[in-house]
This record gives structure tokens, sequence and C-alpha cells, in this order.
């Protein structure tokens, strides 16, 4: 089975980033976060609770308060970088 996912280009350069530095393809990166996040949640939508999935509800963008979490860091994160940007720092 083939499955093809379309990324923006914001998500693909983060990926290809993380590969880059972890010396892999960005696909090897792509299939590994998808296993592990199955590796969790499959088990826990057969009811077989684990250590690992105590924390997670679905992937972040499937809760709503995760996903404002998440994108407060973002904001953050975009902040520091234009920052740095603006006064030469690294």
């Amino acid at each position: 089975m083939e499955l093809t996912v379309h990324l923006s280009d914001k998500l693909l350069l983060r990926l290809q980033t993380c590969a880059d530095k972890r010396g892999i393809s960005p696909e090897a990166l792509a299939l590994a976060y998808i296993e592990d996040w199955l590796s969790i949640d499959y088990p826990e939508l057969i009811g077989r609770s684990s250590r690992r999935g105590l924390y997670r509800d679905g992937p972040i963008a499937f809760d709503p308060v995760a996903a404002e979490a998440a994108a407060r860091v973002e904001r953050d994160v975009i902040e520091i970088e234009k920052r740095r940007a603006g006064n030469g720092s690294t």
C-alpha cells in the first residue's frame, strides 16, 4: 500500500531540517513519527492502556485545548526567530 501526504512548505522544511540533523531521509523520519504515534494510539483505541499513552489523546490537532497551547508555543518561537534576525544574533 502506498500513502501520499501533502505537507505545507513550512512543515516540509521542518521535516527536512530534522531529518538532516538525524542523518536520515525525510521519508524515513516521517515513517518513524507515524510508527511512534501508532504504537501509542492504536493500543489505546482498542482498550489497552499504556503508560506512554496516559497524557495523550490523539494528535494535538484533534484536541482544541492542546492545539491552542501548541499555537502559543509556535507564536513564541516565531517571535524569538524574528528578534534574532532583527538584531543580528544567532
